[in-house]
């Protein structure tokens, strides 16, 4: 029997943290909730985000917030189309900052030295 992994359909490493596209996108909602863009300017960024992640899957475990869904791409993955969306909408720089830090990541422009 072969051993089943269950990969991040972007960058196919192995998802150690299962949050599924619908829990993912809940928190980027309140982010922006919390930050004042009106719900539909939310609900527009919230449809760019879900254009750029992953619909289906062959993983199996189950997102570890919910419980119903399964994941299909890993935090890192998410967070970077997520950046890359805000970053095309010319997001201001204090919202930018705040995303990241409560992502716990980095974009790769972060490790550009200047």
């Amino acid at each position: 029997m072969e051993n089943h992994k269950d990969v991040c359909e972007v960058c196919l490493h192995p998802i150690s943290n299962p949050i599924c596209v619908e829990c993912y996108l809940k928190h980027v909602a309140s982010w922006l909730g919390d930050f004042g863009f009106s719900e539909r300017k939310a609900v527009k960024i919230l449809g760019r985000i879900r254009q750029r992640l992953p619909r289906e899957t062959m993983n199996e475990y189950r997102c570890i917030v919910c419980g119903k869904n399964d994941a299909s791409i890993c935090m890192y993955c998410a967070f970077l189309a997520t950046s890359k969306i805000f970053l095309k909408l010319n997001a201001p720089k204090k919202y930018l900052d705040v995303f990241l830090e409560s992502s716990n990541f980095k974009r790769e422009e972060d490790y550009v030295e200047n």
